[in-house]
């Protein structure tokens, strides 16, 4: 396609950095000398998918039909009228679009035009500070510009165990300390916070934050102590058992690692760290969730004492998934762990053999009490007091004839 447009089109960023670490990356970027939205337009003609595009910036992203997207873009620089504001942008050609990007290993491309198909463009030394393990911004006024790439920086050194070199270290300490991380706005904190809290180890990348000072104006009120520490491990330690066991069960593993980070926190710190954030209601509503209701949980599920499987239920199924997760993990205990399992992959999928229209048959008016002679029906079920179609009709009959004595 570029060939027919007689554009020189290149792939870049991170695919091609883990292309030579030898790590799968999906996330495709395209680069367009020339006009990337009507590129991205004949993509899509060609591979019957859609585009969605954005002029301001000269961008676009095609989505295939099976939900796969490709962002193209064309080749720009990028002008900051101060520190952590949007960038104003202006058409370029490759070199002088990958100068504007925040390292070295992220500033190479590979060209897909047929003559020169595979050919690496690597102006800065990209392939060599990967292979030496080094994170180098490309000029001084990196972290000036984009205040986010100090925490970008410090994620990408610890994920691949590199080191950031030392006058990028300089650079990135002297923005800390200007404390222009104080700039960034709300979304872009929360954006790069929650990639962090992905990360297959984020502790190394906070503490690696807390170490450099840039903490604190990401999490105000967060402590890294021996408590956090601990959860985080224990988290990590028992993901595998979900996985394991419940792995129909989705989880959200960055709402359970914020969780362990504001579990010692009063209500009125969290507010403060909130402030800075902006987090999707449902995920949200999760972590109060968590916050709110763990310490009873864990309580109840790792008693000793018999708890009846209806109890379980009527305990657990209100719940998120990422507070049982932390329930597991906090309590430690096995049988908490069999407990919430048999909840799963039990309780969770008992189903009645009657439903409201034996209810109508039994003359009962359709109403609230429908749900609430269900709902008791499935608790004698799971308590092993009805096993079959009969004891189900036979227990609503019971039911019936108590509430008609009243």
């Amino acid at each position: 396609i570029g060939d027919k447009l007689n554009f020189p089109v290149f792939i870049v960023g991170g695919v091609v950095r883990d292309l030579f670490l030898g790590i799968e990356n999906y996330d495709i970027d395209i680069v367009v000398e020339g006009d990337g939205i009507k590129y991205a337009r004949e993509l899509s003609r060609s591979w019957e998918g859609r585009i969605k595009s954005h002029e301001k910036f000269r961008t676009a992203v095609v989505i295939l039909t099976d939900g796969f997207k490709i962002d193209v873009a064309t080749a720009r620089r990028e002008f900051y009228e101060y520190p952590a504001a949007l960038p104003e942008v202006e058409l370029s050609s490759i070199k002088k679009d990958l100068y504007r990007r925040d390292f070295t290993i992220n500033a190479m491309a590979i060209q897909l035009n047929q003559k020169h198909f595979g050919k690496l463009i690597d102006f800065f030394g990209g392939q060599k500070d990967l292979r030496i393990g080094i994170i180098r911004v490309l000029y001084n006024l990196s972290f000036v510009e984009d205040p986010a790439r100090i925490i970008r920086a410090i994620r990408f050194e610890q994920r691949y165990n590199f080191k950031i070199d030392r006058a990028t270290e300089d650079f990135l300490k002297k923005a800390i300390d200007d404390k222009l991380l104080s700039r960034l706005g709300k979304k872009r904190i929360t954006e790069e916070l929650i990639i962090i809290l992905k990360e297959e180890n984020p502790l190394k990348s906070l503490k690696r934050m807390e170490e450099l000072g840039a903490l604190k104006y990401i999490l105000p009120e967060v402590e890294l102590d021996e408590d956090t520490v601990e959860r985080f491990n224990k988290v990590k330690d028992n993901y595998y058992f979900w996985k394991r066991n419940m792995s129909d069960e989705k989880i959200e593993l960055w709402v359970i690692y914020f969780c362990c980070l504001i579990r010692n926190l009063k209500k009125s710190q969290i507010q403060r760290i909130y402030k800075k954030l902006i987090i999707k209601q449902k995920s949200l509503d999760k972590i109060n969730n968590c916050y709110s209701n763990l310490d009873q949980i864990i309580k109840m599920i790792s008693q000793k004492n018999k708890i009846s499987p209806s109890v379980i239920y009527l305990k657990l199924k209100c719940l998120p998934n990422e507070t049982l997760f932390l329930a597991i993990a906090e309590s430690n205990t096995n049988i908490a762990k069999e407990r919430i399992k048999n909840y799963f992959n039990k309780y969770k999928k008992e189903s009645l053999y009657i439903s409201g229209k034996e209810l109508k048959e039994l003359q009962v008016i359709p109403g609230p009490i429908y749900s609430q002679i269900l709902n008791k029906l499935l608790c004698a079920q799971l308590d092993g007091e009805v096993k079959n179609k009969s004891d189900e009709i036979r227990f609503v009959k019971n039911i019936l004839y108590e509430r008609n004595k009243k």
